[in-house]
Protein backbone atom coordinates (compact mmCIF):
# COMPACT_ATOMS: atom_id res chain seq x y z
CA UNK A 1 0.00 0.00 0.00
CA UNK A 2 1.04 3.54 -0.61
CA UNK A 3 1.57 5.66 2.51
CA UNK A 4 0.90 4.84 6.14
CA UNK A 5 -2.46 3.73 7.50
CA UNK A 6 -2.87 6.38 10.18
CA UNK A 7 -6.41 6.84 11.30
CA UNK A 8 -8.05 9.88 9.81
CA UNK A 9 -10.95 9.93 7.41
CA UNK A 10 -9.00 10.83 4.29
CA UNK A 11 -6.28 8.26 4.91
CA UNK A 12 -8.88 5.57 5.61
CA UNK A 13 -10.72 6.48 2.41
CA UNK A 14 -7.48 6.47 0.42
CA UNK A 15 -6.51 3.05 1.74
CA UNK A 16 -9.96 1.64 0.94
CA UNK A 17 -9.81 3.16 -2.56
CA UNK A 18 -6.42 1.59 -3.17
CA UNK A 19 -7.70 -1.79 -1.96
CA UNK A 20 -10.57 -1.55 -4.44
CA UNK A 21 -8.10 -0.58 -7.18
CA UNK A 22 -6.01 -3.69 -6.41
CA UNK A 23 -9.14 -5.87 -6.49
CA UNK A 24 -10.08 -4.39 -9.87
CA UNK A 25 -6.67 -5.27 -11.27
CA UNK A 26 -6.82 -8.79 -9.79
CA UNK A 27 -10.22 -9.29 -11.43
CA UNK A 28 -8.80 -8.28 -14.81
CA UNK A 29 -10.60 -4.94 -14.95
CA UNK A 30 -8.72 -2.09 -16.57
CA UNK A 31 -8.89 1.17 -14.60
CA UNK A 32 -10.02 4.21 -16.53
CA UNK A 33 -9.69 7.94 -16.16
CA UNK A 34 -12.48 8.03 -13.57
CA UNK A 35 -10.66 5.52 -11.38
CA UNK A 36 -7.53 7.64 -11.35
CA UNK A 37 -9.52 10.87 -11.01
CA UNK A 38 -10.70 9.42 -7.69
CA UNK A 39 -7.42 7.92 -6.49
CA UNK A 40 -5.11 10.86 -7.18
CA UNK A 41 -6.97 13.57 -5.24
CA UNK A 42 -7.90 11.34 -2.29
CA UNK A 43 -4.21 10.62 -1.64
CA UNK A 44 -3.37 14.31 -2.03
CA UNK A 45 -6.17 15.34 0.37
CA UNK A 46 -5.02 12.69 2.82
CA UNK A 47 -1.69 14.51 2.98
CA UNK A 48 0.35 11.98 1.01
CA UNK A 49 1.39 13.52 -2.31
CA UNK A 50 3.61 10.50 -2.95
CA UNK A 51 0.44 8.39 -3.18
CA UNK A 52 -1.04 10.85 -5.67
CA UNK A 53 2.19 10.76 -7.68
CA UNK A 54 2.18 6.96 -7.65
CA UNK A 55 -1.30 6.81 -9.16
CA UNK A 56 -0.48 9.58 -11.64
CA UNK A 57 2.42 7.41 -12.79
CA UNK A 58 0.16 4.31 -12.91
CA UNK A 59 -2.27 6.30 -15.04
CA UNK A 60 0.42 7.37 -17.46
CA UNK A 61 1.94 3.89 -17.89
CA UNK A 62 -1.54 2.69 -18.85
CA UNK A 63 -1.59 5.27 -21.65
CA UNK A 64 -4.05 7.62 -19.97
CA UNK A 65 -3.52 11.35 -19.63
CA UNK A 66 -4.61 13.22 -16.51
CA UNK A 67 -7.47 15.65 -16.86
CA UNK A 68 -8.56 18.50 -14.61
CA UNK A 69 -10.60 15.97 -12.60
CA UNK A 70 -7.36 14.50 -11.29
CA UNK A 71 -6.43 17.76 -9.60
CA UNK A 72 -9.51 18.50 -7.49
Amino acid sequence: MVGPTESNEFVSAAVRAEELYRKMLAAGLEPGEGTFASLIPIWAHAGFPEGAEYFLHEMQIRGLQPSQLCYY
